[in-house]
């Protein structure tokens, strides 16, 4: 085959995927880079780990804005949190998240330290 300098449709679509992918990558990293969650900012590093944690976020009555402000916590799963809520009642437990769609024993230990069941008063 002869070089004729012209761009194939086939690399054109690898250019404009990747493209795509590295704004995607900026816009996430903007979007959560130094977010913060009431009163503390998530940093990579892990100096914070020693100094007091913020009030912890109750499940039973958040509303979905505030189970956003948990991290790791998304629109999706702050709905599926909600929905779970309005069918069984109130959490009883911070494991009882288990039940819900999309939490695993990974997810739910790292949100762990922000969020509590405790009952309404």
């Amino acid at each position: 085959m002869k070089k004729t300098g012209k761009i194939t449709k086939t690399e054109i679509v690898l250019l404009s995927a990747t493209v795509l992918f590295l704004l995607l990558t900026a816009v996430r990293y903007i979007t959560f880079a130094g977010r913060e969650y009431e009163g503390f900012t998530v940093t990579a590093s892990r100096e914070n780990d020693a100094q007091e944690q913020p009030d912890k976020i109750n499940i039973n009555t958040a509303d979905r804005e505030t189970l956003r402000q948990i991290p790791g916590i998304g629109v999706a799963m702050a709905s599926r949190i909600m929905t779970y809520r309005a069918e069984h009642g109130p959490f009883r437990s911070v494991e009882e998240l288990l039940q819900v769609d999309g939490i695993g024993a990974r997810t739910l230990e790292g949100i762990r330290p922000y969020i509590t069941v405790e009952s309404e008063p």
